[in-house]
């Protein structure tokens, strides 16, 4: 684990939070927060922006660029800190965060999550997140809406298939794309983890969207950014290649009559490194078995 980290993105963006969930400062001074980040690390992020001079007059705009719970979590931490700031999101999390059902689900993870970063002593103060209320969604996004602030604009584009609601923001000014999870989990050694968790098509054309724009910085959700026009081309071409493998072996374990539970604890066996060490056993099969389940429904074939 490398935990705290900080580095200059671009001219108008720098990373904040820690390696293994980034969030990010967009304008100067500070207008955006990009992602929210783990609960326990929601002190840390105040003190990362208090130390860059980061007021409350000037931070406007919170981006929750999907409705997943480690990517949201220091905002209700934070907006006891800056109360005019206003939430971003796709306008399907107007509904879907509001939803006590997902509220309670998203609570029981961070407490999971909370839980191991205890464990492994991974900051030396840790939140710990008691209750989660609704999150007011103040400016909902549909496909193509930008935000213009001081200068600076940032176009918001839908790229469903990790998520129902998720969305990227580009930030041409810089070449910057802040793509979330929304291209496959990546990691520094090179592999990649595709991550269609709602719906495989949408995710193979939100890949192919995400390659149509210049892009000189790739900003995830985990593990920091990718840096170079060609690296991040490279990248996603992996990215699509990762998928039809992925997608051929769920599909010829199936056809050969193969125990499809067997594969998912194989895929949760080995969601053991980097952050993904953080999510209990039991989130990562359950999330192995979604991605078996969108791999048969591509394919109109269904589970016996």
């Amino acid at each position: 684990m490398i935990g705290p980290f900080e580095k200059q993105i671009s001219r108008h963006v720098y990373q904040i939070g820690t390696f293994e969930f980034t969030q990010y400062l967009v304008g100067n001074p500070p207008m955006f927060l990009m992602e929210g980040g783990i609960s326990p690390q929601s002190r840390l992020v105040c003190a990362q922006m208090e130390s860059r001079g980061v007021s409350r007059e000037a931070l406007h705009y919170f981006c929750i660029l999907h409705g997943h719970f480690d990517h949201l979590g220091t905002y209700p931490y934070l907006m006891a800190s800056f109360p005019e700031a206003k939430i971003v999101s796709g306008e399907k999390n107007v509904e879907i965060l509001s939803r006590p059902r997902v509220l309670e689900r998203m609570l029981v993870s961070s407490r999971a999550v909370t839980a191991f970063a205890k464990e492994i002593n991974f900051l030396p103060e840790i939140y710990d997140l008691a209750s989660l209320s609704p999150l007011p969604i103040h400016i909902p996004l549909k496909n193509g809406d930008t935000l213009i602030h001081d200068g600076l604009s940032l176009e918001f584009i839908s790229l469903p298939g990790h998520s129902p609601d998720a969305v990227g923001a580009y930030l041409p000014e810089d070449g910057v794309f802040f793509c979330s999870d929304m291209a496959g989990l990546y990691f520094p050694d090179g592999t990649i983890r595709p991550n269609y968790y709602f719906n495989l098509r949408d995710y193979e054309d939100s890949l192919k969207k995400l390659s149509s724009y210049e892009i000189e910085s790739l900003c995830f959700g985990h593990n920091g950014t990718l840096t170079g026009y060609h690296d991040i081309k490279a990248f996603i071409d992996r990215s699509i290649d990762y998928t039809e493998k992925l997608k051929k072996q769920i599909k010829d374990w199936f056809e050969s009559g193969r125990d499809l539970e067997k594969l998912a604890q194989q895929f949760a066996l080995g969601a053991r490194k980097g952050f993904l060490a953080f999510f209990p056993f039991e989130h990562n099969l359950m999330l192995s078995r979604l991605i078996i389940r969108r791999t048969l429904e591509y394919y109109g074939l269904s589970a016996k």
